[in-house]
């Protein structure tokens, strides 16, 4: 199992085990003469003790696996100890609330919740193979569409389809893009090109905007953890632009032979990059997973 928590912004405390509890029973109590019940169970997945999360900012993954009984139907978020046994990290004044006296508050947000069987098997994604059809004909991308998948098609930076395999009749030779987030929230990017031509027996030539580079621009690795690598197997200046998904310029820079970049400080995400050079064009995009 995996989720997401960061503390909410303007917080003054945070805490350590937080975690999910997998029950038999529905508890719909919440009340304070009641907590000694909560703080009796164990939850299976917790954060490490001793470690507050106090990120108002990031999100902080919680993840975990366990051995389930098969008799599991309820699953409870939150904190099952006493304050007493809790780690906490005081960022900001106490203040008081009510006829309770003094205390310290923090709230979290929570996202990205995916529980699956150990082992189970996550595709990447894989916008199909590259193709040269007649104009007026159709065809369909991608390899794959489940439900537990979010698919995310683009076509000229617009996002046309969250089908995992759509049909497409394209005027003009195009470049399509698809996003993925899997059962587990791991993203990958893959993209296909579908070069048109006006009569059946014309000659197939080139694959698209994205391959006219291929021999020549490596771009690696993708995903991306701590560095992006840009090599040429030929000579000549390229110019790099990168963007983030809204559209922010990142990094605007020329190389020659080879390129790399630190990005251990870029946010996770997708990224836009145009490569021109030669006379030629590319754009592309890749993942960063810190």
């Amino acid at each position: 199992m995996r989720f997401h928590v960061k503390l909410g912004q303007g917080m003054v405390s945070g805490i350590d085990q937080i975690g999910a509890l997998f029950d038999d029973e529905r508890r719909t109590s919440g009340n304070l003469s009641e907590w000694d019940v909560w703080t009796s169970f164990t939850p299976q997945i917790m954060s490490p003790i001793g470690n507050p999360i106090i990120d108002t900012v990031n999100w902080t993954e919680i993840s975990g696996s366990f051995i389930a009984d098969g008799t599991e139907r309820f699953i409870y978020f939150g904190t099952f100890e006493h304050t007493e046994n809790l780690a906490i990290d005081t960022l900001g004044e106490y203040f008081h609330y009510g006829f309770f006296g003094i205390h310290s508050v923090g709230v979290y947000f929570w996202d990205d919740f995916s529980l699956y069987k150990c082992g189970q098997e996550s595709l990447p994604a894989d916008a199909g193979k590259s193709e040269c059809i007649t104009i007026g004909d159709s065809i369909q991308l991608g390899s794959h569409d489940y439900e537990d998948y979010f698919y995310e098609w683009r076509v000229n930076d617009s996002v046309f389809s969250t089908e995992g395999m759509p049909w497409v009749s394209p005027d003009t030779t195009s470049i399509y893009g698809l996003y993925q987030q899997d059962f587990a929230f791991n993203e990958t990017w893959s993209q296909v090109s579908v070069v048109v031509i006006e009569n059946p027996e014309d000659e197939c030539v080139g694959l698209g905007v994205n391959e006219q580079l291929d021999s020549e621009i490596h771009v690696y690795p993708n995903p991306v953890d701590q560095k992006i690598n840009f090599t040429s197997s030929e000579s000549g200046t390229y110019q790099l632009v990168i963007h983030d998904i809204s559209g922010k310029e990142i990094l605007n820079s020329k190389f020659d032979d080879e390129i790399e970049f630190n990005t251990s400080k870029w946010t996770q995400g997708v990224y836009i990059y145009n490569l021109i050079g030669s006379g030629k064009s590319e754009k592309g995009k890749f993942i960063i997973i810190h």
